[in-house]
């Protein structure tokens, strides 16, 4: 949103100290446990794009590192941590399940 105009806009450029640098974006989901503070928006008339309505979370990069407006409100670890997981070793794995009889 321009905060001057309170219109909401399309960011397609921006300015990075004195370089005029392409936008991209870039958006992400955490684990249960913490609180967005942004939130991330996207212009998906022009271009068709669907949105599943997961909790979705804005992304930034400073001091070389990727940021993220949240903060966490409980830690407690899931029972399966989709972090653990390799899809190569998933994939197959919900593949032959699928195919199984019930």
């Amino acid at each position: 949103m321009d905060p001057e105009t309170g219109k909401i806009i399309t960011l397609k450029r921006g300015k990075v100290g004195k370089r005029t640098v392409r936008c991209h974006a870039v958006a992400t989901f955490l684990e249960p446990g913490y609180v967005r503070t942004l939130l991330p928006a996207a212009d998906t008339l022009k271009n068709g794009y669907v949105l599943l309505l997961w909790a979705y979370t804005a992304v930034g990069f400073c001091d070389g590192r990727y940021m993220v407006p949240v903060f966490q409100v409980k830690y407690s670890p899931p029972v399966a941590p989709p972090r653990s997981f390799d899809d190569r070793e998933m994939l197959p794995l919900l593949r032959e399940r699928v195919k199984a009889p019930p």
